[in-house]
């Protein structure tokens, strides 16, 4: 294939720079996907792999699209929402390029090569949206299997090398795309688990009492004064552990009993709401509707009498 340059891409962005004249081994495609697919699925926009010596790089922001790179040799360096990133052999960073960015290989390294995605589309948004709730909020993570990781980049590439244009193609392709994010999501959820064996004695504590006291009413300040902490702080570590605040895990706590007790029971959603130490019927409405996408009563119909 011939001199890869991004930007030629079709999808380069308004304010796309780039150095690119010091690369080799690259495979590059620019996928011609369907509009049904486009309309449906998540989608392949480019896919391939080189290597970066130095001085390469790019710097972007305002492109509709999420890049996954997986590098394979040497390292590069990512700058993202103003913190500066490594991303060594095993690594990968996984991008929302609508914000500022900025990679180059690494000056202490002989070259960066990679593997590199961009897509865009269908279930995108809510697993780039995990994998950083879950990741401490780092684009960079560390795969179990990065070689499985740059196979599924292949096949995409491989599958679009030819002059393909149709549904078929590109609904495999959403299958390969959601193994590959799948991978990377999991790889947060693992580097999660093995954290939380040393989450702070205080933040287990506080884990506990809000799980045992969630139908009682809890609020940051109450919990920094009991546990004798900063509430700032409280609540930064708090979400960076496990994922959300202390009011979202409180009321995942509540809408969990809620749906236990609206399939088990005929109490009626003032009840319910009484019940769990809400303040009123409509703001556990909001609140079940939101985390359901369903209001109590409907939950109630649907789920009630399955057969």
């Amino acid at each position: 294939m011939g001199r890869f340059n991004p930007a030629e891409s079709p999808y380069r962005s308004e304010s796309l720079q780039c150095f690119m004249d010091d690369v080799s081994d690259f495979r590059w495609i620019v996928a011609r996907t369907t509009p049904q697919a486009r309309a449906k699925f998540v989608y392949v926009q480019e896919a391939g792999a080189f290597c970066g010596y130095e001085g390469c790089y790019t710097r972007r922001h305002g492109l509709a699209s999420y890049l996954l790179k997986v590098t394979t040799a040497g390292e590069g360096l990512l700058r993202y929402d103003g913190v500066d990133y490594r991303v060594p052999v095993g690594s990968f960073f996984w991008i929302d390029c609508q914000k500022p960015q900025y990679y180059v290989t690494a000056p202490d390294a002989a070259c960066w090569a990679m593997a590199c995605l961009h897509f865009h589309g269908g279930v995108s948004k809510p697993y780039y949206d995990s994998f950083m709730a879950q990741n401490s909020y780092s684009p960079v993570g560390t795969l179990a299997d990065p070689e499985a990781a740059v196979g599924l980049i292949t096949q995409m590439t491989d599958i679009y090398a030819g002059a393909c244009y149709d549904f078929a193609t590109d609904v495999r392709a959403a299958a390969i795309i959601t193994a590959l994010l799948t991978a990377c999501l999991s790889s947060a959820l693992v580097s999660c688990e093995s954290e939380s064996h040393d989450v702070p004695p205080f933040l287990q504590k506080v884990h506990s009492y809000i799980f045992e006291h969630y139908t009682e009413r809890i609020t940051l300040d109450g919990l920094a004064a009991r546990f004798l902490v900063n509430k700032f702080y409280l609540q930064k570590q708090f979400r960076q552990l496990f994922g959300y605040t202390t009011v979202e895990y409180q009321n995942l706590l509540r809408v969990a009993k809620a749906k236990e007790l609206l399939r088990k029971t005929n109490m009626s959603v003032s009840d319910l709401s009484y019940f769990l130490g809400l303040e009123s019927a409509s703001y556990f409405i909001q609140m079940f509707k939101k985390a359901e996408g369903t209001t109590p009563h409907q939950y109630r119909m649907e789920w009630k009498n399955p057969f």
